[in-house]
């Protein structure tokens, strides 16, 4: 059986970056921090994925802003004028899914900040004829009506924009709004597309990239419509984001999921820690410092002739 493990390492531009609500505790915007400590830790961090690639016999593949990115950068560019390059980017890596889905039996994505820490096999682990296996990202979202309210009031009140429209809650919410334009149940999943475990058969039955361009041009006139029919503070949140239409995807077209464990995706965001048992660490706030410590603590290092 061919398996193939990949990720992307992509350099927005600074001019092309859109701020974003930095971390708890800092000042810098959450875009910005990404592509500095990034670059500081590219080496490792892909050393880490070939590490365990290699490890369970299966292909390693890195892609970068090359001239089939920017292509498929192009495109969007030219007809979707709307959707932010940190969109794009997320929209590409779910394109690769169904490129490599096409020469691979197994294909697993890993963001370029998601760390493995074991020799476990994920193939072996989770039977992909099953369905896709993601993390439900659920538990992170606060959904509150008040919660999103009241962030919109401070933010305002600090000269900032509101609520993260890349929260869980954004998510959620931007997700209801597609459902019951379509006049579909409205109750939905909310999705983290930083680890996925995919095949052909159920990437066929997603049809993530049918009609796309009906659904950006619906997720724009959502986040741009006059009298919505929603308050502002959610109208403002909207966007377009990859897990969003995932979550509408895999709920119309009827996908079976496989929840990821918390072992195979910890969320690593408001607190750097690792428990007991964990196999990939999604740094979610960025702190490779802290993680490269961890891992050095604990004899975890990567292979540097893996190839």
């Amino acid at each position: 059986m061919k398996r193939v493990i990949y990720s992307i390492f992509i350099q927005i531009p600074n001019d092309d970056l859109d701020w974003q609500p930095p971390y708890p505790g800092e000042t810098e915007s959450k875009n910005d921090k990404a592509n500095r400590v990034f670059l500081q830790n590219h080496d490792w961090l892909t050393a880490m994925q070939k590490t365990y690639a290699k490890s369970i016999d299966a292909e390693y593949r890195q892609y970068t802003r090359d001239d089939k990115y920017l292509e498929f950068e192009k495109w969007y560019k030219e007809n979707h004028t709307d959707v932010t390059v940190w969109n794009i980017v997320n929209f590409y890596k779910i394109h690769l899914m169904y490129e490599l889905s096409r020469e691979f039996d197994e294909v697993l994505y890993l963001d370029i900040d998601v760390v493995p820490i074991t020799k476990k096999n994920f193939f072996a682990e989770h039977d992909l004829n099953e369905g896709i296996a993601i993390f439900q990202n659920d538990p992170k979202v606060n959904a509150s009506l008040r919660n999103i309210r009241d962030q919109a009031k401070w933010r305002e009140q600090v000269d900032e924009s509101a609520h993260s429209i890349r929260s869980p809650a954004a998510k959620y919410w931007n997700a209801i709004a597609l459902l019951l334009n379509e006049g579909e149940d409205p109750k939905n999943f909310v999705y983290n597309t930083g680890i996925v475990g995919c095949n052909k058969k159920w990437l066929d039955k997603l049809a993530y990239f049918e009609d796309h361009d009906y659904w950006l041009e619906t997720m724009s006139e959502l986040k741009h419509e006059e009298d919505s029919m929603y308050p502002m503070w959610i109208q403002e949140i909207f966007g377009w984001d990859n897990e969003t239409l995932w979550s509408v995807k895999n709920k119309i077209n009827k996908v079976p999921n496989i929840w990821l464990r918390p072992d195979w995706h910890h969320f690593m965001d408001n607190h750097c820690y690792v428990p007991n048992g964990t196999n990939f660490i999604h740094v979610i706030n960025k702190e490779f410092d802290w993680v490269r410590e961890w891992c050095e603590q604990n004899n975890i290092h990567p292979v540097s002739s893996a190839e």
